[in-house]
């Protein structure tokens, strides 16, 4: 039993031949061990692949039943028929809003759609005014000097510095007027508004008194067939400067040399203003032609501003009229 003993000798002796048998059994490429935790690794590796292949497919599922709209424990099937609501909501609407275009649309054709062509004509007027320091107001729904009178869908209030120096009234018809009940209404509106000048709109050629663009009574009084719609401001600009022009000279605000000079510029502007009627009426019969008279109608268009900005420096000092110098031809019509 001692260290030296039988017993101790024998114990050693089998623990070594284990350790050899052990070394046997985990060395080697083909050890039993090496290849069972080899197996056992493969199977762990396949069973953990199955599971993730499994848990991916039951969330892509539920995920898809999730956003179907069509299923009923979805959240977004709420959503969706909220905005089936909605679109049916805005197809009511967008179809009172046809209901109504058309409406406006045929009320325009008929006698009794002068107030929106009005507030149009306003508008417009109004923008030009402002370029020239002038102020234009509406004054269509009020009454004037004259009692129960509304006669004058605007004033414009023509303005040396801070004095307004003189007044023009415009009228705008979106129908055809004779010229009886043009004198009519050039008369009333004058005297309702304490003006002193007059323009007299017109939307379509064919109603004015003379199927033409642009009519002259007498230097303070003009008729005009103007669309703010469609037609260019450079007309409105053209008209206004004229009517200006004359209601200042008028009004004793500009000199004697000075207004026949402006006087000689206008006549050429007016004449460039009918050759530019002709162009377009020709131009809806001859449309072979079109790309030639378009050319022209440049021409024209570019002797207007031309006529203008002279204007423009002929009364300077005295009178400000449209600030049209270092301005772009793209500015002006904006």
């Amino acid at each position: 039993a001692g260290e030296d003993g039988t017993l101790a000798k024998s114990i050693d002796g089998l623990l070594e031949t284990f350790s050899v048998e052990l070394g046997d059994l985990t060395s080697g490429e083909n050890s039993p061990i090496r290849e069972g935790i080899k197996k056992q690794m493969a199977d762990m590796a396949k069973k953990l692949m199955d599971d993730f292949s499994r848990e991916t497919k039951k969330q892509g599922d539920q995920m898809a039943e999730l956003l179907d709209p069509k299923n009923a424990k979805s959240p977004l099937r709420e959503i969706a028929s909220k905005l089936e609501n909605v679109d049916k909501s805005l197809a009511g609407v967008k179809e009172q809003m046809l209901e109504k275009s058309v409406t406006a649309t045929a009320l325009e054709d008929t006698a009794k759609s002068g107030a929106p062509y009005e507030e149009l004509v306003v508008s417009a007027v109004q923008q030009i005014a402002s370029l020239a320091s002038d102020v234009c107001t509406s004054t269509g729904n009020s009454t004037g000097l004259v009692k129960n009178s509304k006669k004058g869908d605007g004033v414009i209030e023509l303005k040396q510095g801070d004095r307004n120096v003189a007044r023009i009234v415009i009228e705008a018809k979106n129908r055809a007027v004779s010229m009886p009940d043009w004198n009519k209404e050039i008369s009333g509106a004058k005297d309702n508004r304490g003006a002193i000048a007059f323009v007299g709109f017109s939307k379509y050629l064919n109603d004015m008194p003379n199927k033409g663009r642009i009519m002259m009574i007498d230097r303070l009084t003009w008729l005009v067939a103007y669309d703010p719609e469609n037609d260019s401001p450079e007309l409105l600009l053209v008209v206004y400067q004229m009517i200006k022009t004359n209601t200042l000279a008028a009004a004793g605000n500009l000199s004697e040399d000075k207004v026949s000079t402006v006087n000689a510029i206008l006549d050429t502007v007016f004449a460039e203003v009918k050759h530019f009627d002709g162009f377009v009426r020709d131009s809806a019969a001859i449309r072979n032609t079109a790309d030639g008279m378009w050319k022209q109608l440049q021409a024209v268009r570019s002797g207007i501003l031309d006529s203008l900005y002279s204007i423009q420096a002929t009364l300077r000092p005295e009178v400000q009229p449209l600030e049209l110098e270092g301005k772009s031809q793209r500015e002006i019509e904006e």
